[in-house]
C-alpha cells in the first residue's frame, strides 16, 4: 500500500506518522499536511466533545509544528478514522485514510507506539 502521500509537495508542510512496536522495525506514512487536514475535518466531535487525535488538532494550535506526539489512545483513534466513510473522502485523501487505518491496525495487533510529527 502507498505510503507516501508527500512527494510532489516538497517545500510544503508535512505530517509523519509512525508506528513504532516493541523490539521490531517501525512503519510511516508521510503526507502533505492539506491531505492530513482534510481527514480530521470531516471528524466529529463526541458527546464529550473533540477527544485523542481530533482533539490534538482541532484544539492545539500549531499542533503540527511541535517536534513530535504520541498518541495516547491509538483504539480511539482507529474508531475515528473509520467514522468517515471513504465517499466523504477524494484521491490522496481517501488513501491516506486506508493507510492509516492500516497503520493504526498494525498498531492494536502487536503494540507499540503511534507517533505523529509535522516536519
Amino acid at each position: 500500500m502507498n505510503r507516501d502521500f508527500y512527494t510532489g509537495f516538497e517545500g510544503e508542510p508535512e505530517i509523519a506518522i509512525e508506528h513504532q512496536p516493541p523490539g521490531g522495525s517501525s512503519s510511516s506514512i508521510r503526507t502533505w499536511v492539506g491531505f492530513f487536514d482534510e481527514l480530521m475535518e470531516k471528524l466529529e466531535p463526541g458527546p464529550e466533545g473533540w477527544t485523542g487525535i481530533a482533539a490534538h488538532h482541532h484544539l492545539h494550535a500549531g499542533w503540527n509544528s511541535e517536534e513530535s506526539w504520541q498518541d495516547p489512545d491509538v483504539a480511539d483513534t482507529r474508531r475515528q478514522i473509520g467514522i468517515p466513510g471513504e465517499s466523504s473522502l477524494k484521491g490522496q485523501a481517501r488513501d491516506l485514510r486506508s493507510a492509516f487505518i492500516e497503520l493504526l491496525d498494525d498498531a492494536l495487533r502487536v503494540g507499540g507506539r503511534v507517533i505523529l510529527r509535522g516536519q
